[in-house]
């Protein structure tokens, strides 16, 4: 199973306490992680005042050994390297827009998402209810969790 977790998820997984880089390790027979730049600079731009959770989410990051996927390009977002060209007939990133068009970097994870295939784990209800109506699976950290620690998963 292919999934993609939302920034906010990292907060909950790291809340969750245990050894990441084990939780990783175990479950990397399961299940195959994706992340895009976007979560990684939503990491990194965390400010100093919380230095101690940016080192965590990086650690936790770097101990799911995720692929590196492209997201499609936005003018002023992405990083160079790790964009490409969208498919025209593909909406779902101005699907995922807000109205009010806040939401720029979950929308670009979410386009990621799909493109790739995977299940994006998210805590987020209003993104993950716009996931759902563009068809993309969705759960929350703790359903994730929950089958990720059931011994009889697949």
């Amino acid at each position: 199973m292919k999934i993609m977790f939302d920034t906010n998820a990292f907060d909950h997984l790291l809340d969750k306490g245990g050894n990441y880089r084990e939780f990783f390790t175990r479950t990397s027979q399961r299940f195959q992680y994706y992340v895009t730049a976007t979560q990684i600079e939503e990491i990194a731009q965390i400010g100093d005042k919380k230095q101690e959770g940016r080192i965590q989410k990086t650690l936790c990051l770097v101990a799911m050994k995720p692929e590196i996927v492209n997201t499609d390009i936005v003018l002023g977002s992405g990083r160079l390297g790790f964009i490409q060209f969208a498919d025209e007939s593909d909406t779902t990133y101005e699907d995922l827009l807000t109205d009010a068009k806040t939401n720029v970097n979950d929308a670009m994870i979410g386009a990621a998402a799909k493109r790739e295939g995977c299940t994006v784990v998210t805590d987020d209800g209003p993104f993950s209810k716009k996931l759902k109506a563009q068809s993309i699976p969705t759960m929350t950290l703790d359903e994730f969790y929950a089958l990720a620690t059931c011994d009889s998963a697949p």
